[in-house]
């Protein structure tokens, strides 16, 4: 990366590295919270089961698991896996998954201005890395005990040495382009840790064509290659995680929907096309990313001086990957889609890469002789949305902090091989805080005796219901079988042995 060696460059990324550093500290040194907190709780388990059951990489075990050992089929668990090295280096410490994602999602940061500077030139790398930092899902997710930004990092090394490769600057071994071998291989770790990673493909291959044409097709080390590259993630996710679910009955695993569910969704009227784009906009941009873009782009449609305007076969590509993926992920997903934006985050480097363009390009033609001041406007306002969009964030309650502490006390209770039973309605968030194997159900099952009978014949020993609301006056006579009753009152948690 002869760019990073630059001196210029390297203040941009290290100015950039530390206020970066600096928006993410406060996320840092707290459990698993804020966005999808069911999710971190079920990954950083996934990893704490590693540390203290069983360490083989491919048992990923899950603490809702009933009466079973909890292993079953999941994405690959390489994020997971790190984790846990993490802990087994450092020690059990719940905020060191949120170090992992901080720590490649500067690596993402890094590769990201390299592979701009090969497509472009350093002004529009700046912008394009500028926008990537401050779009909300880059932010959110930064810091969260989730694998998104370790996906990301293999997304983008791939893209990086890809270019390298087509322009002709790589190193070779024996006629063997390294870059292209490294290339392929993140690739591949990529789809297989985030399967929506795949619209890495649709950029790399519309690379490809534009190098070679249509004879690309003729040539049988294409096939060949992505034969190879895809190979590992058939193998994972239609071979052995369908195993792994079947061998205790636990499902954990989205595909998404199949295309008859969604053509219904459509076809009822139940698929919402403008909570669609508001999920779109906000999701892979931020709002004042997505409205400056709004306005240059009418701007260029209307107004006769971008009539010159270059625009780059680099950028039509990443339009096309945009368009397409989000093509195919509606027909995947459906309206699950609102509930998890973070599947657009295979798509951040290419709408980066567009609105970096399309930015520093327009105000040299609008304003060549302001275009600082034209930079600073446009900085402020993308940043003041983004705080706008996210600052409440920083405020976030201390749920997880009492879910310890709850969880301290059933600790001195209730052993380590007892299985219990949570109010969590089918997530595994209480599980996780308390550290213990067993169920998570909802309170109404948690008051049905014929229920809770079922689960005591499988081996269930404890109820647990903890409110992280203090002092709800539950009634005591409402829980069946009773045999012991431990209650705190000001964590408004109920240990019941039965």
């Amino acid at each position: 990366m002869k760019s990073f060696l630059l001196n210029e460059n390297r203040q941009f990324l290290a100015t950039l590295l530390l206020v970066n550093l600096v928006v993410h500290l406060p996320f840092l040194f707290s459990p698993p919270d804020e966005v999808h907190t069911w999710r971190q709780c079920s990954t950083a388990a996934v990893a704490r089961n590693y540390l203290e059951e069983d360490a083989n990489f491919f048992h990923p075990s899950i603490d809702e698991r009933g009466a079973t050992d909890g292993i079953t089929g999941m994405e690959f668990p390489l994020y997971n896996y790190i984790v846990y090295l993490g802990y087994k280096l450092f020690g059990f410490w719940h905020p060191l998954g949120k170090w992992v994602s901080f720590l490649f999602a500067n690596f993402v940061i890094v590769i990201f201005f390299n592979w701009a500077i090969l497509l472009f030139n350093l002004k529009v790398a700046k912008w394009a890395t500028f926008v990537l930092v401050t779009s909300v899902l880059f932010f959110s997710y930064s810091s969260k005990i989730m694998p998104e930004t370790t996906a990301l990092f293999f997304h983008v090394i791939s893209l990086y040495f890809f270019t390298k490769h087509l322009q002709k600057s790589d190193i070779h071994f024996k006629n063997i382009s390294i870059s292209l071998l490294i290339a392929l291989l993140s690739f591949s770790i990529s789809i297989l840790i985030r399967p929506y990673q795949g619209t890495l493909a649709i950029f790399l291959l519309l690379l490809w064509i534009n190098i070679y044409g249509i004879r690309l097709f003729k040539r049988w080390n294409v096939y060949a290659f992505g034969i190879i590259t895809i190979f590992p993630f058939l193998i994972w996710y239609f071979g052995y995680v369908p195993m792994l679910v079947e061998r205790n009955q636990l499902g954990v695993f989205y595909m998404g929907s199949s295309i008859n569910q969604v053509i219904n969704i459509i076809m009822n009227g139940e698929f919402n096309i403008f909570e669609f784009f508001k999920v779109f906009a906000q999701g892979v941009t931020n709002w004042g990313q997505f409205g400056i873009s709004l306005i240059i782009m009418t701007m260029i449609f209307l107004g006769t001086k971008f009539k010159n305007l270059y625009i780059s076969s680099n950028i039509v590509f990443a339009i096309t990957t945009i368009i397409i993926s989000i093509i195919f992920l509606t027909i995947k997903a459906g309206n699950h889609y609102f509930g998890h934006r973070y599947y657009l985050f295979g798509l951040l480097p290419y709408f980066a890469l567009i609105i970096g363009w399309l930015i520093p390009s327009s105000l040299n033609i609008l304003i060549p002789k302001r275009e600082k001041i034209g930079n600073l406007i446009i900085i402020v306002i993308i940043v003041v949305a983004l705080f706008a969009t996210e600052g409440h964030h920083y405020f976030g309650d201390d749920y997880p902090f009492r879910a310890l502490e709850a969880g301290e006390k059933i600790q001195k209770i209730i052993s380590k091989d007892s299985l219990i039973a949570v109010n969590d309605s089918g997530k595994p968030i209480m599980l996780y805080f308390f550290n213990r194997k067993g169920w998570s159900i909802s309170e109404g099952q948690m008051l049905n005796k014929d229920y809770v009978n079922k689960l005591k014949s499988k081996g269930l020993r404890f109820l647990v219901f903890w409110s992280p609301e203090e002092n709800s006056k539950r009634n005591l006579d409402s829980f069946p079988l009773k045999v012991s009753l431990w209650y705190f009152q000001k964590q408004d948690l109920y240990i019941m042995e039965i």
